[in-house]
């Protein structure tokens, strides 16, 4: 990443590894830039608990399936108890 910062109308760069100002540009190089966009941690907080609610989502109908698969199988015993 390169920082750059505007005097008499001009882009000029600071030296590499130097570090950045509030007010600088940062720029950065085409892999930077898409390692920062394609990330699949680059979340919001909320497009994270979409996907924290989802997972939760399929573990309670996984979890229905097996009591509802546990109920047919114990119904299916003929219990003769007399």
């Amino acid at each position: 990443m390169l920082c750059a910062y505007v005097s008499a109308g001009a882009l000029v760069l600071r030296p590499a590894g130097a570090v950045c100002a509030a007010d600088d540009v940062a720029l950065f190089t085409s892999i930077e830039s898409d390692a920062w966009v394609n990330s699949p941690f680059n979340l919001t907080v909320d497009q994270g608990g979409q996907i924290g609610a989802s997972i939760l989502l399929v573990w309670a109908a996984a979890y229905g399936f097996r009591m509802l698969a546990k109920l047919i199988r114990s119904s299916d015993v003929v219990q003769d108890d007399f």
